[in-house]
């Protein structure tokens, strides 16, 4: 009976110890298998869309536009790098177009002092940003709550200008002018943005001038606001 006890007492202890052996194996493997990708892990990367309007005030209203019928849109690559849990920086790579809906007020110098039924500026850039990212909240794997601040810089890489005037007699008259040298080929400036996941609220300011201050035009409006939506989860 003492032989039948011993027996069953080493069965129990080695049954114990394969289990805690196996448990500590798939404990030091969840923790090797941990990704470096993802929304909150060391690195994410994703593209976005965004639309917004330009505003603002010129220097005696020289340069005014149509403000709800002006706006940027652009689609873009962003890079996150996790820092900590509260904060992230990164970059961003996006192509854009400006499109400024000139305003037919008396005062408007630009590009002339004639003024027709429909005229504005277009302009097709690529610009990068680099980007701090403060984070909010407890979350998962997401993007969760966060506030952007940063920089960006655009390179016009065409412009035009464009006119549609209909004359006395019914007639449409249409003019355009590629790469009007009065348009400056780089900008650049700061901006802001808050975020839940996804969605995106930013605004931004254009610190450089758009327009070449050796010509007699005011500068454009520097304001931008709109919406932005991340293409992921």
């Amino acid at each position: 009976m003492r032989k039948f006890y011993i027996i069953f007492l080493l069965l129990a202890i080695a049954m114990s110890v394969n289990a805690q052996k196996v448990l500590l194996e798939e404990d030091v493997n969840y923790f090797e298998d941990i990704p470096e990708n993802g929304p909150n892990r060391k690195h994410y990367y994703h593209f976005y869309g965004s639309w917004g309007m330009m505003f603002g005030s010129t220097e005696n209203n020289r340069s005014p536009i149509k403000e709800a019928l002006s706006y940027r849109f652009d689609l873009g690559f962003r890079y996150k790098r996790k820092i900590s849990e509260f904060y992230s920086l990164g970059y961003e790579l996006n192509l854009g177009n400006n499109n400024f809906r000139l305003a037919d007020e008396n005062a408007r110098t630009l590009p002339d002092i004639k003024h027709y039924d429909k005229e504005k500026i277009n302009l097709y850039n690529f610009g990068i940003g680099l980007y701090n990212r403060f984070n909010f909240g407890r979350r998962g794997n997401y993007i969760g709550n966060f506030m952007d601040i940063g920089a960006y810089g655009n390179w016009n890489y065409f412009s035009r200008y464009y006119y549609k005037d209909e004359v006395s007699n019914g007639e449409k008259r249409k003019f355009s002018q590629n790469n009007p040298d009065y348009m400056k080929p780089i900008q650049y400036g700061i901006f802001a943005r808050i975020g839940y996941n996804r969605y995106v609220i930013f605004g931004r300011y254009r610190l450089s001038d758009m327009i070449n201050s050796d010509t007699q035009y005011m500068d454009l409006p520097a304001y931008t606001a709109g919406i932005q939506i991340g293409f992921h989860k």
